[in-house]
Order: C-alpha cells, then structure tokens, then sequence
C-alpha cells in the first residue's frame, strides 16, 4: 500500500469520527479532500479542532493510533468488502439499499455485492443484514439484542449457587475504581464463587463528552486496557454483556459488533479466556430446565436515573410483556444499588465500579460503588 493511500484511508476514520462527533457528513469529505501524500502537523490539528471544537483535546499521536487500530482490521477484508463497508458507513443509520443500485454503483455483479456483504456478516464483526426478501442491505447502527438461555446448572456445585454480581466498571475512564473492583474479586474468591455476572459498560467507550477523562483511546486500545487490568482470579469466570451506551457508541458510528469483536479478542488474541461475552443488552439463565421460567436475566437498560430510585426499574418489570418476566433481573445502567420485587420479580441495581464522573457531576448524578453477592 502506498503512504498516499493508507493516508487517504486515515482520513476515512476521521470522518467516521466526524459522526460521533454530530458532525455533517459533507465537511468531512472535504476533510479528506485535503489530505495530500504525508499530512502535516496542521492538517492533524486541525481534524482535532473539527472533532472536539478545541485543540489538544486529543494529540495526533493518540487519533494516530485510534485511526491505525482500526485499518489494522480493515486492511484484512477483500477491496469489495471494504468498499462496500464504507459506502454502507455513509449512509443514513439502518437505511436499507437495494441490491441491484449497489451492483450498478460498483459496477460489479448482483451476487458478487452479496457475497462481500454476506462475507462481512459471517465474520461476525459488522452488523450487516441482508434482507432477501426485499433484496436490499444495511448496516444498522445498533448491535442486535441477544436473548441468550443458557441452563445455570451448568456453573452449580450441588443444589447451592453462588455468584457475584457487578456493573458498569467503566474502564479506561480515570474515575474507573480498580481498587474496589479488585476488592470485590478477592471477596468473591476468598468465598468459593466461580461466577461473576457483569451487567454492561465493562469499558468507557468514547464519545465527545468523556474524551478528557480516557486512559486509552479506541475500541482495540480499550479492550487491551480491560485484558490487562480486569481482576484475574483462579477458577473464577466474568460474564458480561455490552451495552447501547459506552461501548455500544462504536456500534452506533461503525456498525462494528462490538459485543463479538470484544469475545474475539479476549478468547483469541489476549489471553482472557476468563471474560466471557454472553450478549448484547440482555442474556437470560435459566436456573432450572424442568421449570424454563425461572429465569435469571442480566440487563442494561436505557433511559437516566429517576428521582426515586427504584422507579425505573419498577416501570422496566411492569412493561414486560406476559410471560417474559424472569424470576431474578440485574439490572446495570443506573449506578445505584437497589433493591426490590415489583410484580414477584425479585430485582437488583448492583452499583458501579466507577466514582461520578464529570459528566454525571453536571448532571447531578450520584453513583453508588460496590458489587453483590447473591
């Protein structure tokens, strides 16, 4: 590849960015109008004055790297492929396009456009869908909601489980507590507990609004942050899921599936066989195969923090549609510790792993910092 090309491709990611940004897509093709064959300092500074309205928010070495991260994965996938995921990128979210219109703008045939988009699907990283019915291709911007049932027999010793539950540990972000996270896992170790469930936000993600509080910017940077500082104890698995928020926000300006790209990298590439991804916004266990409804599910939600604490929660349970209520729901998001059972469903808020942030701060947010053990 030569330095004008791969400096052209790090001008795509910076208009990926621009979307995080809440930037209009026209501005950033003039952006990368402006690359020549070996950008200067300027032309850095002033993609980073476009991103965060500011200089120095972040340096060139650091968007750099974010931008390198991610042509490090792209560059695998055949030219279609890649084509095709970035003219995918430019679309409107979750816009459908027809088949035969996307043959004719690549000038190649109906079943090869298919077969690179079916190619980026069975990867198992890009949320693309494909829709044979209408004959058209997407790429939304949100990971699909898993609904994962898996019999929790299978982590039981005997007729007894225990098992530790946390959220929202929000690492890379600089109020991340690693201290009580730590804690936490020495106390789940010291009382024989081989399972901790961990209801969303395992990293910060990035997003206009937390730049200044990162340890590590982008998805690979993050990952490699949570693989080297997660707690690791002997016998002792973390399931997590991913959420929309955080972590999710890649998916939101990429339509990377985030939730599949972290498993990867923790079973394959990073050693952390031990962090388990089990799905997105939600999974489900059931606790007993002859009983199917008794259910634990694992959750984060959207929406801000009620002035009464439990009163999110409680309108979650009583939304439920009949027949889907769980026996026992832990819910993350919120950054309190909660507990109740509206409508016999016996729910838990488990805190954070994380102090108020900045923004939290602003918005007159408080957090509680802890974990449970049930």
């Amino acid at each position: 590849m030569t330095q004008e090309a791969d400096w052209t491709k790090i001008a795509v990611m910076a208009m990926e960015l621009a979307s995080e940004a809440h930037k209009k897509i026209d501005i950033w093709r003039a952006v990368c109008g402006r690359v020549g064959p070996i950008p200067n300092t300027t032309f850095w500074e002033d993609v980073t004055m476009e991103l965060t309205g500011e200089r120095g928010n972040m340096s060139i070495e650091e968007f750099k790297q974010f931008a390198q991260d991610r042509l490090g994965r792209e560059d695998a996938l055949e030219p279609l492929q890649q084509t095709l995921l970035r003219y995918l990128r430019g679309r409107t979210s979750n816009t459908s396009l027809s088949l035969l219109d996307l043959s004719e703008h690549f000038d190649r045939s109906p079943g090869s456009v298919r077969g690179a988009a079916q190619s980026l699907r069975d990867d198992g990283l890009y949320n693309v869908v494909i829709n044979d019915d209408t004959n058209t291709i997407a790429l939304p911007r949100e990971s699909p909601t898993s609904h994962t049932k898996i019999p929790l027999r299978t982590f039981m010793d005997g007729d007894l489980f225990r098992f530790g539950v946390i959220a929202d540990t929000h690492l890379c972000n600089r109020n991340a507590r690693l201290d009580a996270l730590n804690a936490l896992y020495d106390i789940y170790e010291a009382e024989g507990v081989h399972a901790v469930f961990l209801a969303g936000n395992l990293v910060d993600g990035e997003w206009s609004w937390n730049r200044q509080e990162l340890l590590r910017y982008g998805i690979e940077g993050q990952i490699c942050y949570a693989a080297e500082n997660f707690p690791k104890r002997d016998g002792v698995t973390t399931y997590f899921i991913t959420a929309n928020d955080h972590e999710g926000w890649w998916c939101k300006y990429t339509g990377l599936d985030v939730g599949r790209h972290m498993k990867h990298a923790f079973e394959q590439d990073l050693g952390r066989p031990d962090l388990k991804w089990i799905g997105h916004v939600e999974a489900d266990y059931v606790l007993d195969e002859d009983h199917p409804r008794t259910v634990l599910r694992i959750s984060h939600p959207g929406g801000g923090t009620a002035y009464a604490l439990s009163y999110t929660t409680q309108k979650i349970v009583e939304s439920l549609q009949g027949g889907e209520k769980p026996m026992i729901m832990i819910v993350g998001h919120f950054h309190k510790f909660v507990e109740l059972y509206p409508r016999n469903v016996y729910v838990i808020q488990p805190g954070c792993v994380e102090d108020q942030t900045l923004f939290m701060r602003t918005k007159k947010i408080d957090t509680h910092v802890g974990g449970c053990l049930i």
